[in-house]
């Protein structure tokens, strides 16, 4: 064997750089045609670990995207970057300060609402932490419902709830609690959630509005005094409170004919009940104050439940909008500050009023200036209906939704006629093709009363919402966390889809160009969705109308003033805090 010299050396080093070159060479080739076979699939696959276990039919929106994007946050000084740095400092805020056991959560409702909380208020604690709560804190929109009626006598109140469904021309029914037991109006999944907590509740009515529209809107001047009689009445004196509803008050719905004894034996036999309330000559009729206001402008009504000094008092009035409008728009890009004044007729009801079918020309609209408790899924901010949650279904496809993936593609909008001013100012065409079946946004706008926001929050789109209605989880969603907020005009929408999915003008001198960010977008639909899966749950439901009809049966209560939960209960709560405790931050 021949040995290697020192003349080979130079040999063998030039054939192990060939040989390297070639093998990175051949490696490089091969990369590239990997990432080039998979790229389409990977661009977008930044879900959760425990999302990827998700079947196929749940891929992520954005996975599924063929569009080129580098999925890079842009750095820029655009209004919606601040928008949502707002947004995210806000709600921070709230989430740092939630209760985390049973005393906060009593002190709290003693600070914020100046009385104690309603009997049975521990029992529904326990309901809402052995359910996973999220927020024990966040029912707001309960007090801001019911505060008026602490100016009506609990008589007159159980009066009212108990013969508004008389009359079957008023478009109210009602639902009855009696020991426990759930009866009257048949809505299933709204009985379904009613039966899951009736047992801790008082006996009561529950007139249950069944038309479309809301019912009650009572004059502002009116509203100031009664506010001022529910400010009188609250009080944190604990001497002589108890922790009880009061049995066997008169005023409730009693059936006409009385059953024959023995009561346990017809207790449940049908043909010994009426099925629902009926006209009868010899009860004395109540004056709920209804009247019909179809095919009239809403805002006529409206108005009158306003401040004087606002721009629905004073709709000719340009510098009554332009303080209005700085209050919930951004002055660049006229982008939503606050959804919350943004919803709010006193500010946007006279510039919407041609616009929104309800405010234009409602078909049926039969309300009341009276106070009268009428529970309804959804209200404006001028009607003094009581929020309640109806039904856990998810809404369909055929209600108007927007989807779209691009602005020089093709916008599929269904079943919703798009006016000429959007056709105007969106450089998109309108189809009525169905939609894709995986849009990255999800536009919604006022329809008929469903869940259909629900369902696209619960969705991996980013929701892009116009709305003038509340309904009784309004107040848990903050708009530029957890979705977009949309002025009712639409004189924004360009502008909101020109940042998310980027401009490109060439037409134009220099061009026009805006870059795409779908780094944000997909940080809104994730946080949105996140956030539904925490806060609108079934089980959410069922802790709000718990508590609910827990403050609505002290508001009936002739004792009302005398009944409460007063104390931090004991060891016994104590030791559920430290088994149970509070959703982690």
């Amino acid at each position: 064997m021949r040995s290697v010299s020192s003349n080979d050396t130079p040999l063998l080093s030039r054939r192990f750089v060939y040989i390297s070159i070639t093998t990175l060479t051949v490696l490089f080739i091969a990369n590239i045609v990997v990432l080039w076979h998979s790229s389409p699939v990977l661009h977008y696959d930044l879900r959760d670990p425990s999302e990827q276990e998700s079947s196929k039919d749940a891929a992520h929106t954005w996975r599924q995207s063929r569009e080129p994007s580098s999925f890079a946050p842009v750095d820029d000084n655009h209004p919606i970057r601040q928008l949502m740095h707002n947004a995210d400092r806000a709600f921070g805020r709230n989430d740092r300060y939630r209760s985390q056991s049973f005393k906060e959560t009593v002190d709290k409702y003693q600070r914020q609402y100046g009385r104690h909380p309603p009997p049975g208020f521990k029992e529904w604690y326990k309901f809402a932490r052995e359910r996973e709560v999220y927020d024990i804190d966040a029912f707001d929109q309960i007090y801001e419902d019911l505060r008026p009626f602490w100016s009506v006598p609990p008589r007159v109140l159980r009066r009212y709830a108990a013969h508004a469904s008389d009359d079957p021309a008023h478009g109210i029914a009602t639902v009855r609690i009696r020991r426990g037991r759930v009866s009257g109006w048949s809505s299933e999944s709204f009985v379904e959630i009613l039966e899951s907590v009736s047992e801790w509740l008082p006996d009561m009515d529950i007139p249950i509005n069944r038309k479309e529209e809301p019912r009650v809107v009572v004059p502002w001047e009116v509203m100031q005094v009664m506010l001022r009689v529910e400010r009188r009445t609250s009080s944190l004196n604990e001497s002589g409170v108890e922790d009880g509803f009061t049995q066997g008050m008169d005023g409730l719905w009693r059936p006409d004919r009385q059953d024959p004894e023995p009561q346990w034996l017809n207790s449940w036999n049908p043909f010994l009940h009426p099925e629902e309330h009926g006209t009868h000559s010899h009860r004395p009729s109540l004056d709920y104050g209804w009247f019909d206001h179809a095919n009239k402008p809403f805002m006529d009504l409206a108005a009158q439940a306003c401040p004087p000094e606002s721009f629905a008092r004073h709709p000719d009035s340009p510098s009554a909008q332009r303080t209005a409008e700085k209050g919930y728009k951004t002055e660049l890009g006229g982008f939503i500050t606050d959804a919350n004044l943004a919803s709010d007729l006193c500010n946007v009801g006279p510039t919407n009023a041609g616009l929104h079918d309800m405010l234009y020309a409602p078909a049926s609209t039969l309300v009341t200036h009276k106070l009268v408790p009428v529970f309804s899924e959804r209200k404006t901010s001028v009607n003094n209906d009581i929020l309640f949650p109806a039904s856990t279904a998810i809404a369909n496809t055929t209600t108007p939704i927007l989807a779209l993936d691009t602005i020089a593609g093709n916008y599929t909008l269904h079943p919703f006629h798009p006016a000429p001013f959007a056709q105007n100012l969106t450089d998109v065409s309108f189809a009525r093709s169905a939609a894709p079946s995986h849009p990255k946004y999800l536009l919604d706008i006022d329809g008929r009363s469903n869940n259909r926001w629900r369902s696209t929050l619960q969705s991996r789109s980013l929701g892009i919402k116009a709305t003038i209605f509340k309904e009784w989880y309004t107040e848990r969603l903050l708009g530029w966390r957890h979705y977009v907020p949309l002025d009712n005009r639409f004189d924004d929408l360009y502008s909101l889809l020109a940042y998310f999915v980027g401009l490109d003008i060439p037409a134009i001198r220099d061009g026009l160009k805006l870059p795409r960010h779908d780094n944000e977008a997909y940080t809104l639909a994730h946080q949105g969705r996140e956030w539904a899966a925490k806060v609108l749950r079934r089980e959410d439901m069922e802790i709000y109308l718990f508590r609910l009809l827990l403050e609505y049966g002290r508001l009936i209560d002739d004792r009302r003033a005398a009944i409460g939960f007063v104390g931090d209960g004991g060891a016994e709560i104590e030791e559920f805090d430290w088994r149970v405790g509070a959703v982690p931050l």
